[in-house]
């Protein structure tokens, strides 16, 4: 009995490792992590000019910084989509242990082109050319028209953004209207 059960663990503790191999692997080749710089989110936070209850998505929301800064300093209402189960794990174990938040916000471990953007007056993103790409059209698609969207260093392809705000570290967060993403 004592023997099965160790087998089964080590089974398991293998299974874990093998997918935390996978995912790591996956992430780098298709959707690399790209954190927003923990010292800055406050100051991106700001350029959105959030007022209480809006409701904000962090497409790639990594370890859920943006989220955490949203719901702590300015009580939004947001929803992170994260492909990596490993950094959603990682954003839903810091909500609990690092914040104290509760039922504050949730995180979806999910693809960005799964989320549901009805009625979200503000989207984040800090993802990479790649990404960016195919997500205007996800964007164009559902987004309401007074919505905006801001992203953190890089820009969409080929649309003017409504306003750039310079960060302290010299980086630009890029604010784009829906409306600016219909042309």
């Amino acid at each position: 009995m004592q023997k099965a059960l160790l087998i089964s663990s080590m089974l398991l503790a293998i299974l874990f490792f093998a997918g935390v191999i996978v995912t790591y692997l996956a992430n780098m080749i298709l959707a690399p992590s790209i954190m927003t710089p923990r010292k800055i989110v406050p100051e991106i936070l700001k350029s959105m000019n959030l007022k209480k209850g809006v409701k904000l998505i962090d497409l790639g929301s990594g370890d859920g910084r943006i989220i955490i800064g949203a719901v702590k300093l300015y009580n939004a209402k947001v929803v992170g989509y994260e492909i990596s189960p490993i950094l959603a794990m990682l954003s839903r174990l810091l909500k609990i242990t690092k914040t104290g938040l509760k039922g504050s916000y949730e995180i979806k471990s999910d693809s960005i082109f799964r989320a549901d953007l009805k009625g979200i007056d503000i989207v984040y993103c800090h993802l990479n050319e790649k990404a960016m790409k195919p997500l205007v059209k996800k964007l164009k698609q559902e987004l309401q028209d007074n919505a905006k969207v801001f992203t953190f260093h890089y820009q969409f392809p080929e649309i003017k953004e409504s306003a750039k705000h310079l960060l302290s570290n010299g980086d630009l967060v890029y604010e784009y209207s829906a409306k600016a993403l219909q042309k």
